[in-house]
Order: C-alpha cells, then structure tokens, then sequence
C-alpha cells in the first residue's frame, strides 16, 4: 500500500541522514582529541581510526550475516530485538 511504501522510504531516508550525521561527526572529534606534536598521542590516533573503521565493518558484517540468519531460521521477533 501507498502508506507501507511511505514508511519504508521514511525509514530509509532516517538512516541516510543517521549515517550521514554520525560518521563524519565522530571521526572529527575523535581525531581533535589527540595532540598532533606528540609522536605518542599521534600514534594513538592512528590506533583510533583503525578501530573505529574495525568496529564500523564488524557492526556490518553482524548485521547483514548473523541477524539475517536469526529473523529466517530462529525467529524475526528476536532478530528485530536484538539491535534495539
């Protein structure tokens, strides 16, 4: 129906905007916690943006590999619940 497509493309267009606010938001003040003229904290930030993009990919893999399995082979109440 008109109001289920309606839903769908709000819910898409809400993601598009999370991840477009999100992302580029947390590297930027990540990245302004470390002090640059300090070879340590310099080394940290580099350790920084390897686990933040690390967790990013790991979140994806999760989310499109083992929550898929769970809604079609054990159950989609406790796929959906997982994430909330």
């Amino acid at each position: 129906s008109a109001l289920q497509v309606g839903i769908y493309f709000g819910g898409l267009y809400i993601i598009a905007l999370g991840n477009g606010g999100t992302k580029p938001n947390i590297s930027t003040i990540g990245a302004d916690q470390f002090d640059d003229f300090d070879p340590r904290e310099k080394s940290h930030k580099l350790s920084f943006f390897n686990w933040w993009m690390f967790t990013i990919f790991v979140g994806i893999l999760f989310s499109s590999t083992v929550l898929v399995y769970l809604q079609d082979n054990v159950s989609w109440s406790i796929g959906y619940g997982i994430p909330t």
